[in-house]
């Protein structure tokens, strides 16, 4: 995944849609206009929707809806995914243009919204979806749009959703904010970043406390100190900068700072990180999408398929 906040998407298998199956690393917080639904057909991994953390593993679904903040974490790698992605537009109603629409669709932290099919309907659902992006004849494409189409059908029939009328106003906040965050990215090596944040924008510290904890839910210190981790664990993979240099780019001030960070974030020190990602690197298991053996994704989807009963 880019690490850039605004992620732009280019479709593939068809106009409005992309259907793959990966098996994910991570990716940094970002955003974009499809709607995005991820399958987990293997292992486990962890996605964070604006305030929530949510713990996915094998069979979970989860629907992450159009301008979405979200980020992608899986420690160990072994994750296997279907990744939808489908655009705003397959989702309009020509008779009232001015609706939007939320959705909720979590099989791990359904909170009370499971669609009253429940969820096998879903699974198969896709199950079909990504085996048609897998398919390499002609008429899958088709298929494929076919069942991307059912899918939609069945989350107004099924799913629990919200309709959202146009909201300039809540769009204007939702944009400030975003904007916030890319200046925070490009200017982690910033050591008065909150300070500095709050004079770019013109904003109190209250305010940005406010608008963080109503985005995210966290403070703007916490979600600085988890950026600038973050962006060190990409330096300590990808290149082979001092630690001091890593320290200075990231904004930690001193390298008690930095250790101690670090090590409350991670778990490890940066340097038994590095050791770490040095082994897997030998082993060619480090990238933000990994390899995987189609045939092994097909046999799982058709069980899957297969589990989750005829729609």
């Amino acid at each position: 995944m880019p690490r850039y906040l605004f992620e732009s998407v280019a479709y593939k298998n068809q106009p409005s849609v992309n259907a793959f199956v990966a098996s994910i690393r991570s990716s940094a917080f970002h955003w974009h206009y499809p709607y995005e639904v991820i399958f987990v057909l293997k292992g486990d991994l962890t996605v964070r929707v604006e305030s929530d953390k949510i713990q996915m593993s094998s069979g979970d679904l989860l629907l992450i809806n159009s301008r979405v903040m979200h980020s992608i974490l899986c420690e160990d790698n072994q994750n296997l995914c279907g990744i939808l992605q489908l655009a705003p537009s397959l989702f309009e109603d020509p008779r009232r243009p001015d609706r939007n629409y939320l959705f909720y669709l979590n099989s791990s932290m359904d909170e009370g919204l499971a669609p009253s099919c429940g969820y096998s309907r879903f699974r198969h659902e896709l199950a079909d979806v990504f085996l048609d992006a897998l398919g390499e004849k002609r008429a899958d494409l088709f298929h494929l749009r076919a069942d991307c189409s059912a899918f939609i059908a069945d989350l107004f029939t099924y799913a629990e959703y919200d309709v959202l009328l146009g909201n300039q106003a809540a769009d204007s906040q939702s944009q400030q904010f975003l904007a916030i965050l890319e200046y925070i990215r490009t200017h982690l090596q910033d050591p008065q970043l909150t300070l500095s944040l709050c004079h770019a924008f013109g904003m109190s510290n209250k305010t940005v406390y406010r608008l963080f904890k109503t985005y995210l839910g966290t403070s703007a210190k916490e979600y600085i100190d988890e950026s600038r981790v973050y962006a060190a664990k990409q330096l300590l993979t990808d290149t082979d900068q001092t630690m001091t240099m890593i320290q200075d780019a990231c904004g930690f001030g001193s390298e008690k700072t930095f250790y101690r960070m670090f090590q409350k974030i991670t778990g490890q020190t940066p340097g038994k990180f590095r050791e770490g990602q040095i082994q897997k690197q030998s082993s060619g298991e480090i990238r933000e999408y990994l390899d995987f053996e189609p045939s092994e994704a097909k046999q799982i989807l058709i069980r899957m398929r297969e589990e989750n009963g005829s729609v």
